[in-house]
């Protein structure tokens, strides 16, 4: 028993060395997990002020160059104007297809586009409510866009860095509406820096094994 347990754990270790430094790169039938920050900068009517939030994202490779992905992601939006200064407590949760343009190497280039639920606070700078229409909270819809970099460090691990891009369809993220003097669309970008971890199914194991007991037989 001890002796099966320890050929186990010698084969399982054996594999995640030989997977990490030969970099097999299978890609496909893999989902991933992640956490990562963000800087966000809104456009609005009223003058931007940078701002941090976090995001956690989870991506699933259907097939070598396509993948689904979604993110859930926090945040402040800063701005101010001649009256003082404003926050936007925001909330994001995004889904849609990304296209891997190398999904085979160690550093895979994508696009995304998909469609954003947004929820918005607008508020003072200070974080008291805005009195009045302007300061309504509102369940919004966006367009989502990204572009970015998955770097690869093995079939387990990667860090992802991204620009992504929202667009809401109704412009009451800032709290203010044409309807209260805006003339500027809604909209804000976030720099996001990400690190994720990736399950594999049995088909992927399968393969990989396979890939390992070729690579002995040479």
């Amino acid at each position: 028993m001890d002796r099966t347990v320890t050929r186990i754990t010698t084969i399982l270790a054996v594999m995640l060395v030989v997977v990490g430094v030969a970099r097999s790169q299978m890609r496909s039938d893999k989902l991933g997990v992640g956490f990562g920050g963000a800087y966000i900068l809104s456009q609005t009517d009223r003058d931007p002020r940078s701002s941090f939030g976090g995001s956690m994202d989870v991506t699933y490779s259907m097939i070598e160059y396509l993948s689904l992905r979604g993110t859930f992601g926090v945040g402040q939006l800063r701005t101010k104007d001649a009256t003082g200064n404003y926050l936007t407590m925001l909330m994001n949760a995004n889904l849609g297809l990304a296209l891997d343009m190398a999904p085979n190497s160690s550093v895979n280039p994508f696009l995304f586009v998909g469609v954003s639920g947004l929820y918005a606070d607008p508020r003072y700078g200070t974080g008291a409510a805005i009195a009045g229409t302007d300061g309504k909270r509102s369940l919004l819809v966006s367009g989502a866009a990204a572009a970015g970099l998955d770097i690869f460090f093995s079939e387990f691990f990667s860090m992802t860095v991204a620009g992504e891009w929202y667009v809401p369809v109704s412009d009451r993220m800032d709290g203010l509406t044409a309807s209260l003097g805006s003339t500027k669309k809604d909209m804000f970008e976030r720099v996001t820096v990400g690190f994720r971890y990736y399950f594999f199914d049995q088909t992927f194991i399968t393969r990989m094994l396979k890939a390992l007991q070729e690579r002995y037989e040479k």
